[in-house]
């Protein structure tokens, strides 16, 4: 085969793989972002499956395991941009689900 032709599928897989995850995670939610807190920080991020209902076991596992490596990549993103031990943002500081902090006023 062509080396141009061989780099042309190459880079279209690459692009349809990364396409196909942004839309399987931001419009879809399939996989979603998750976060741990404690006492007003940071403690934990995750990129997993999401919950689609009855049958959201058996589309979002594969899809899950399908994109490991585009999931690892964006909780590494996670643990950059929020580390462990950081302050919450005032998005998460508002939700605050788990009571984790006790110093709000």
């Amino acid at each position: 085969m062509n080396k141009k032709l061989i780099a042309a599928i190459v880079a279209g897989s690459v692009i349809a793989y990364i396409s196909s995850y942004a839309a399987i995670r931001f419009k879809a939610r399939a996989i979603v972002h998750g976060v741990g807190t404690s006492d007003c920080t940071y403690y934990y991020h995750t990129v997993e499956g999401g919950d689609l209902g009855a049958l959201g076991g058996l589309i979002t596992l594969p899809l899950a395991l399908l994109f490991t490596p585009l999931r690892w990549l964006e909780v590494q993103y996670w643990y950059v941009v929020q580390p462990v031990g950081s302050p919450l943002s005032e998005k998460h500081r508002k939700q605050n689900k788990y009571a984790s902090c006790t110093n709000e006023t």
